[in-house]
């Protein structure tokens, strides 16, 4: 299994701007403000993703929690537009959050983004 993230973006607040994150870099967000995800995912591995067992998230092993269960299956090759989520209603402290695809209940897919939002 294996997953290609090909955009992630953040917005805060109900009206701000989407702006999109990269791997590896922090963004400061103000504190307990509403943060909305939204990405495009990419199927790159052999395997059919199933709906209703994979699901776009934030690992928790790696800070906040996040899922969003696909609505159909997305084939090999196949691509997921994730639309607009609440993330967080607001953040209190400096969190990481990894997002990634999830076989719930089997394993994290190959393929991550690990971004740190720091408060202001």
């Amino acid at each position: 299994l294996r997953a290609d993230l090909h955009q992630i973006e953040l917005r805060t607040g109900s009206v701000g701007e989407w702006r999109e994150v990269l791997a590896g870099s922090a963004y400061v967000v103000p504190t307990q403000t509403p943060l909305w995800v939204r990405a495009r995912v990419r199927n790159s591995g052999a395997a059919t993703w199933r709906a209703g067992s994979v699901r776009f998230g934030a690992n928790e092993n790696f800070g906040g929690v996040f899922r969003w269960e696909l609505p159909v299956d997305v084939p090999r090759l196949g691509e997921v537009v994730v639309p607009e989520s609440l993330l967080s209603s607001g953040l209190l402290a400096d969190a990481d959050y990894q997002f990634q695809m999830v076989a719930e209940g089997r394993s994290w897919i190959d393929g991550a983004g690990r971004v740190r939002l720091v408060v202001e």
